[in-house]
């Protein structure tokens, strides 16, 4: 197969195409390679890769204010998703609408507004949003302030067909609509988010997007059509080619239905032609073609996937040969798990050892249920009714799936052991015996830099920037636990993601006080143990109550000690103690974190008269490697003696960036400099990690 594989043209093509990225080993591939006629394809690939990427800006539009931009194909969607696409200096962005009064569809709209600003990711491993947008081809993030509807504007018939299509299915199909409109479209707007987050977590996610089983069903169901008219077979594969793409610009062009599209008019035009070709030359020019209209499209996880997935379809077709429709069901979606396992993994930290399984059942129900959605617009009787049915039917069997032990979740650190394992597999199977010592000696390296660049930490503890807030995660090989828990709920679903990459599914938390961002992202986290402050009781504000009383809750006072089994870290608690202070900031609790001879003090929201109490309860002597910023910074706490007394090597301020509290307060921070004592602000600086591995490693996220 590696025979066969190298000596398509289309294949060298994009393998020097992709050297415009890594141009040293584009050098090493030239010169290794003997045949004349490689070396030509190779030239091919990389002067594409010249002309289509070097014009291209690397600059992203920032800081340019009261900028007037006209935004085409407006339509009642973009009124309502508030966001949408346009160009400004021929290049693509990204526009957001807060508030506006137009709802109307319209050719072009002139709008008034600002280039926005966008921070990179403040937490490890977090998703990078404008690397997110970069990859997508965007230069900018516009934020509309004021739309003017432009005279004698024309309705675009794509606009107008969509929402007639959309109230079409809403009519007809009232209850399941919005999968419809998912299935038919690509446009997962209006699909049930309980729906959504159940594909996804049971590994079906791709079932929603646009793929070949789309194009391959409406090319059947129209090329069937056609070839009933008698028309010239030639023509009917043109105008099939035609509609295909048609459909794919209706749907916003997404990868997956440009690779089959692109894939089916190259089989049809070697058909026009009467030519034979390779298949694994048509998979190739049709990636080539697509990267060649967006070079960064290559780096897109759909991009990938579909390649991946339709490449191993191709590998299978010897295999699947006399063998029943249900063993190639089980066959083809086993080895497509399996051959995307690693870039699902290490993207994820999740995978759904069912996924095999869940697809015996679920592509038939979606088949059937996209088939009796397209055939319904012919107002056939029963048809709507079998649409609906099938939607029941698929419901019902999602809601049982979802109960099921679906999925493993893997840390950053196992997906690349398992990627180095899964690589020495594939090449034990393709060179089989040969070149034996070459495999033995890369196992050996690989293994190796993998202990030396990613050893396991004995302790961590990470000050993470949730914004206005507090979030702190101690971690041992055995446990998880946090000190408080973000600003806002979606802080939840960043800091879950963030634990399961670290291999830990569950965790424990101490909640310092009631206030709100320092808890507010628990309702999104799988926490098993929580702990609260003695005094935090019926004062507490109703909501917190709601949401503390749904957990084990355990009370800690002064004097109470928390030991973590097989390590060398304790916690104690410094406050509060019996003495109810009133104000629910004073009743926060205070943790002294020592791990061997390493100390860290958690302050919570304490007012200068508690750290006078406290610094009476801490024994003189104790070097702090780091004290966090009584209540992130504020005036009203961060006394110059609570400083003087502690001296520790570094304060930690945890606020918001340019927060409406005005924290840091002035006054902290000339504390902190009269005492030359360094500090961090996460809104300016990001996350802080302390590692345990020989010895304490400090390292940054910066914004």
């Amino acid at each position: 197969m590696v025979g066969k594989l190298i000596q398509l043209p289309f294949f060298w093509i994009l393998l020097a195409y992709l050297g415009w990225y890594y141009p040293p080993c584009l050098v090493a591939l030239i010169f290794t390679i003997k045949t004349k006629r490689i070396k030509y394809y190779c030239f091919v690939g990389f002067i594409s890769g010249f002309i289509f990427n070097s014009p291209q800006q690397t600059t992203w539009f920032t800081a340019a204010r009261d900028i007037d931009l006209k935004i085409s194909n407006w339509n009642v969607d973009s009124y309502k998703n508030c966001y949408g696409d346009a160009h400004y200096q021929k290049r693509k962005i990204l526009y957001t609408i807060k508030k506006c009064d137009m709802n109307n569809i319209a050719s072009m709209v002139t709008t008034k507004g600002y280039f926005k600003k966008i921070r990179q990711r403040k937490i490890p491993n977090a998703f990078d949003y404008k690397k997110f947008l970069i990859n997508q081809g965007y230069y900018g993030y516009y934020q509309v302030l004021k739309i003017t509807k432009e005279k004698n504007a024309k309705i675009l018939l794509v606009s107008q067909f969509k929402n007639k299509f959309k109230n079409y299915l809403k009519n007809q199909l009232p209850n399941s609509y919005g999968l419809s409109y998912a299935l038919l479209l690509g446009d997962k707007k209006h699909l049930d988010k309980n729906i959504s987050n159940t594909f996804k977590k049971l590994g079906l996610s791709h079932l929603l997007a646009i793929s070949g089983m789309h194009i391959g069903l409406i090319a059947l169901i129209v090329f069937s059509l056609l070839k009933s008219t008698q028309l010239n077979w030639k023509l009917n594969y043109t105008i099939t080619i035609t509609i295909l793409f048609a459909f794919t610009y209706l749907c916003n062009s997404p990868p997956s239905a440009i690779r089959a599209t692109l894939f089916f008019s190259l089989i049809a035009m070697f058909k026009i032609i009467e030519r034979k070709t390779n298949i694994w030359n048509l998979l190739l020019a049709s990636a080539f073609i697509q990267i060649l209209y967006n070079p960064k499209e290559i780096f897109q996880l759909s991009f990938q996937l579909s390649y991946l997935a339709f490449a191993t379809i191709i590998l299978l077709l010897p295999i699947l040969k006399h063998k029943p429709k249900f063993i190639q069901g089980i066959i083809i979606s086993t080895t497509i798990s399996i051959s995307t396992f690693i870039i699902v993994v290490f993207t994820f930290s999740y995978f759904s050892i069912l996924t095999p399984l869940h697809n015996l059942w679920a592509i038939p129900l979606i088949f059937t249920y996209l088939l009796t959605s397209i055939l319904s617009v012919t107002r056939l009787p029963y048809l709507d009714y079998a649409s609906e049915m099938t939607y029941a039917l698929l419901n019902k069997t999602l809601y049982y799936c979802e109960k099921l032990p679906n999925g493993i979740w893997v840390s950053k650190n196992d997906s690349i052991l398992i990627g180095i394992v899964f690589l020495m597999i594939l090449m034990v199977w393709f060179f089989k015996k040969k070149h034996l010592w070459f495999i033995v000696t890369f196992s050996i390296l690989a293994f190796s830099t993998y202990k030396i660049m990613w050893p396991k930490s004995e302790f961590e503890i990470h000050f993470l920037d949730v914004g206005q807030g507090s979030a702190t995660l101690i971690l041992t090989p055995s446990k998880a636990l946090w000190i408080d828990l973000g600003s806002t709920k979606h802080d939840g679903v960043i800091l879950q993601k963030y634990l399961y990459e670290l291999g830990y599914p569950y965790s424990d938390a101490i909640i310092s006080h009631g206030d709100k961002d320092h808890w507010a992202a628990i309702t999104n986290l799988n926490i098993k143990n929580l702990f609260i402050n003695i005094h935090d009781s019926e004062k507490s504000s109703k909501q917190w109550m709601n949401v503390k009383n749904k957990f084990k809750l355990n009370t800690l006072e002064f004097g109470r000690k928390i030991m973590i089994a097989n390590s060398e870290l304790t916690l104690r608690v410094l406050h509060p103690n019996h003495k109810n202070h009133g104000d629910k900031n004073d009743n926060s609790l205070v943790i002294w974190v020592s791990y061997q001879s390493y100390n860290f003090l958690i302050t919570g929201d304490i007012s200068r008269s508690v750290e006078k109490r406290i610094i009476h309860q801490i024994p003189k002597g104790i070097k702090w490697d780091l004290v966090t910023s009584p209540h992130h910074g504020s005036k009203t706490s961060n006394s110059k003696v609570f400083y003087e007394y502690l001296k520790p090597k570094r304060v930690l301020i945890s606020a918001g960036k340019n927060n409406r509290y005005g924290h840091p307060s002035p006054s902290t921070l000339k504390n902190l400099n009269t005492l030359n004592i360094p500090y961090w602000e996460t809104g300016n600086c990001g996350s802080l990690i302390y590692r345990m591995r020989n010895t304490m490693e400090v390292s940054t996220c910066m914004p």
